[in-house]
Formats: C-alpha cells, sequence, structure tokens
C-alpha cells in the first residue's frame, strides 16, 4: 500500500532520483523534518512499513545536494520513528518549520554525529551551507559577535564613563559632534507669559 507524497514544485533545480531500501528508508524518515526543510527532499511515494524499516521510491533533494551523500550521513546510526510526526509524513503533511536556531543544531548532532569523525559532532560542509540558508530565509540566523554597547538616555545620572575608555577618539569625535547637532535641535523651552 504505496502512499502518494504531493510536493510543491521548488524554485530550484533537483537532484537526480534515488530508491531507498528499508533501512535507508527509516533513516530518512527519521531525519525527514531536517532533510525536507534543509536540502529540499521529496519521496514520490513511501512503501509499506516493515520491522527493518520503510522503503522509498523516488527520493531527491535540492540540485545542489548529493540524495546519496546525504542519506549515507544520516543513516550512520539506527534512529527509532515518532509514530506521531512521521504517520502525518507518510500522508503526505508537511513538516512544520523550525521555530528556532537550537532545534536545528539538535537536528543536526543527532543525525550527523561521527559522520566527519568518529564521536565528533562535527557536521559536513554541505550541512553548514544548508543551514545557513535555512537560517537567513527563515529569520533565525543571529548576529554574533560582542554585544552592542547601549547608553540610555532615560538614566544619563547612572551613566558610568568607563563605557567610553573602549572607543577610539574618532567614534569619541563623532558621539561628541551628535551631542552637539542634538542639543542645538533643541530650543529653549518659554514659558507663556500672564498678560
Amino acid at each position: 500500500m504505496a502512499k502518494k507524497v504531493e510536493s510543491v514544485a521548488p524554485a530550484q533545480s533537483r537532484s537526480n532520483s534515488i530508491n531507498l531500501d528499508a533501512s535507508q528508508g527509516r533513516s530518512a524518515l527519521a531525519a525527514w523534518k531536517m532533510i525536507y526543510h534543509l536540502y529540499g527532499a521529496r519521496v514520490e511515494a513511501w512503501g509499506d512499513p516493515t520491522p527493518d524499516g520503510i522503503t522509498a521510491t523516488g527520493f531527491t533533494v535540492n540540485g545542489d545536494n548529493d540524495p546519496e551523500t546525504v542519506i549515507k550521513d544520516i543513516s550512520s546510526r539506527n534512529r527509532r520513528l515518532d509514530l506521531l510526526s512521521t504517520y502525518g509524513w507518510l500522508q503526505g503533511n508537511a513538516p512544520e518549520h523550525y521555530a528556532d536556531a537550537a532545534e536545528i543544531t539538535a537536528d543536526t548532532v543527532q543525525f550527523y554525529k561521527g559522520s566527519v569523525d568518529e564521536g565528533s559532532a562535527k557536521s559536513p560542509a554541505y550541512v553548514k551551507t544548508a543551514v545557513a540558508n535555512y537560517k537567513a530565509a527563515n529569520h533565525l540566523a543571529k548576529k554574533r559577535g560582542p554585544k552592542a554597547k547601549v547608553i540610555h538616555l532615560d538614566k544619563m545620572s547612572e551613566f558610568d564613563e568607563s563605557v567610553l575608555q573602549t572607543l577610539d577618539s574618532e567614534s569619541i569625535s563623532l558621539l561628541q559632534a551628535a551631542l552637539t547637532r542634538a542639543a542645538q535641535t533643541k530650543a529653549p523651552v518659554q514659558e507663556a507669559m500672564p498678560v
């Protein structure tokens, strides 16, 4: 009893189509949320579940990825299938999007652990590229680096000048010029005089 999976034609080109044996199909289905969103994985039809897993025909990914490499890398460990989520996917429902970057990290560590170096959680380069593209497209990317210093104008009485010591003289001059311009645009408040 093969189930037909509807897929929306993506704007990208597709890879060559491969068929998955029961073990590979189990790995693909266990990681379906990740490979669906990161690589655009699609299946023409899922086979019937067996004790060994589930077969899949017509497995493809976005054209810039190799379906055999994706399957080989996620198949290094035997995964259990979650009945509630996989049942919907077998019926052709798309997996829900990732809510935050931590979910993506958890999946990549879970499914790619040992695929680069045994015992390492390091991911292959194509995974890093796919994750970065997904995060950028879904506004999950976070700016890295030191936190910006913030001067709260409503708390100037608590201002600590030591914050300015980390700035170079040119930045201090720019700040001083901006404060001078702001002060010049403020007209003194004149009170109305009674007549």
